[in-house]
């Protein structure tokens, strides 16, 4: 732990002088880079593997159809053989942290 808290954990916005120091431009800058690569990743795995994907809010609109709020706005009725639903992530305060 030593050996991370010296050296790898002031590039994730932790910095400890003397005292730990919180750095959250640095670690937002983090998180939004490792958020960017996964995004990336999927859109290339679906490009890949020739699977479309919608941007946006979705609801089940029947068994084999998916109504969708457009992100970029607007709205969007897709009819499919298959449909995969990501959910996406939510927020988690860290303790202490207002």
């Amino acid at each position: 732990i030593y050996h991370m808290a010296k050296h790898d954990m002031a590039s994730r916005g932790i910095k400890i002088n003397g005292t730990v120091e919180l750095d959250l431009g640095t670690m937002m800058k983090n998180k939004n880079k490792s958020v960017t690569m996964l995004t990336k990743g999927i859109e290339m795995l679906f490009k890949h593997n020739k699977v479309d994907y919608v941007v946006g809010h979705g609801s089940l609109a029947g068994p084999n159809s998916v109504k969708v709020a457009l992100k970029a706005g607007g709205e969007q009725v897709i009819e499919t053989k298959n449909i995969m639903l990501a959910t996406g992530s939510d927020v988690v305060s860290l303790p202490g942290i207002d």
